[in-house]
């Protein structure tokens, strides 16, 4: 399985699904180690660029001020096949230090679950590899710089 794995994040790589490949490939190296998401392109995606707008109209409404709590958006393949492949959802913050200028910050726990699925595909045997050390977890985790509003 393992083998298979690393022969799909190559296959992922040629087709351009880069983000996907990598994330998929730290998750093989099996280090546990923190994995760095880009913070740039990722805020950029519409569903995600809709989200923290919606958080930055709340916090300009008095909602909340400085940094914000973590929200949930959900990636699609619609939206874009790598995205999809490396993360599907994704946890965002808010920080917004004054009216003019905001970052955000990016948070998933990468893991499968024995009962989940995608697309179809069960993920119980990625979860396995997991169980016998042979990948590990990660968190996958990102930050903009200050954009301005």
């Amino acid at each position: 399985m393992r083998a298979g794995c690393y022969a799909l994040a190559g296959l992922w790589w040629l087709t351009g699904l880069r983000r996907a490949a990598g994330a998929l490939r730290h998750y093989l190296a099996g280090t546990g180690a923190p994995y760095a998401l880009d913070a740039s392109t990722l805020v950029a995606l519409p569903p995600v660029r809709a989200a923290v707008n919606a958080r930055l109209t709340e916090a300009e409404a008095g909602h909340w001020s400085g940094t914000d709590s973590w929200h949930g958006v959900h990636i699609g393949p619609a939206t874009s096949p790598d995205w999809w492949l490396a993360v599907r959802g994704i946890q965002f913050r808010v920080e917004r230090p004054n009216p003019r200028y905001y970052r955000v910050e990016f948070r998933k726990t990468w893991n499968f679950d024995r009962g989940e699925c995608a697309a179809g595909v069960p993920l119980a045997p990625f979860a396995r590899l997991h169980e016998r050390g042979l990948a590990r977890e990660f968190t996958a985790v990102g930050r903009t710089g200050y954009l301005p509003r």
